[in-house]
């Protein structure tokens, strides 16, 4: 969904609060709800009050959604490759990118939006396999870091000029994950909705957008409030243990078919 940058000494150059001891490569998005705008990122130093979420213990679960079409499942396919293997703001593939230890979620502000939120990681939990564990921690050690505020914050405080959400994520050189951070519009209920559903599951390694199924939280041309059908088979397939971080498309594609075509019969 973005660009790449850089390697950097840290994940975050010259951030206060960010883990300095690996080496990754951050891949950074923005979205813009009205006019869906993106730009290089660069996190800030946020000063709130922080909330803790209630430890979330999950299981992965997997089977069949329903029988669907050879053409459908290509269809899903086709999605999949674009939205986990390809970056927008370039267009150049992306090797596949993913957590792989358990994130620790650090929440600032957003309290009328606690019960979404908690739901939502629940949720995506138990597709990837993550336990995501939110306590009350300082930001140098939370990994997924998600801050509510308004619009107008957003914009002062990140170069993201037309932006009303934004998340970047740093990888280190296998694929990996190592650390997130959302930024979510309060502006207004129905933005902050949307908001939390696309940010916070591209901050999992789906960092790119596609209008190639209509149906999904993928596709900016349509604001939603839900997950549909079709992003859970593709948060399920990018976590399928046959598929590991820092795949090529060449390697990743005949295995996601498989995953997905398994899901959709």
């Amino acid at each position: 969904m973005s660009p790449t940058c850089s390697p950097l000494p840290t994940f975050w150059n010259a951030t206060a609060g960010a883990p300095s001891m690996m080496r990754a490569r951050p891949i950074i998005s923005a979205t813009a709800v009205n006019r869906m705008s993106r730009s290089v990122f660069r996190p800030v130093t946020v000063l709130a009050s922080a909330f803790v979420l209630a430890s979330l213990v999950v299981t992965t679960t997997f089977s069949p959604v329903r029988a669907a079409s050879p053409e459908e499942i290509e269809r899903v396919s086709k999605h999949f490759e674009k939205v986990a293997l390809f970056l927008e703001a370039s267009g150049k593939e992306a090797p596949l990118s993913r957590w792989e230890r358990q994130p620790v979620i650090n929440v600032v502000g957003g309290k009328a939006h606690f019960k979404e939120l908690a739901a939502l990681l629940n949720d995506l939990g138990k597709m990837t396999g993550l336990g995501f564990t939110t306590q009350k921690l300082s930001k140098r050690k939370a990994t997924f870091r998600i801050y509510f505020m308004s619009t107008a914050e957003i914009r002062e405080k990140t170069p993201f000029k037309r932006a009303n959400c934004a998340f970047g994520v740093g990888r280190k050189s296998n694929g990996e994950i190592a650390f997130a951070d959302v930024y979510i519009s309060t502006d207004t209920v129905e933005k902050t909705r949307h908001c939390i559903y696309q940010e916070v599951t591209q901050a999992l390694g789906l960092r790119n957008d596609s209008t190639i199924v209509e149906e999904s939280i993928f596709n900016d041309q349509i604001v939603r409030h839900s997950l549909t059908e079709t992003d859970r088979i593709l948060i399920r397939t990018l976590y399928d243990k046959r598929l590991k971080p820092g795949m090529d498309r060449r390697t990743a594609m005949p295995i996601a078919l498989g995953i997905i075509a398994q899901q959709m019969r």
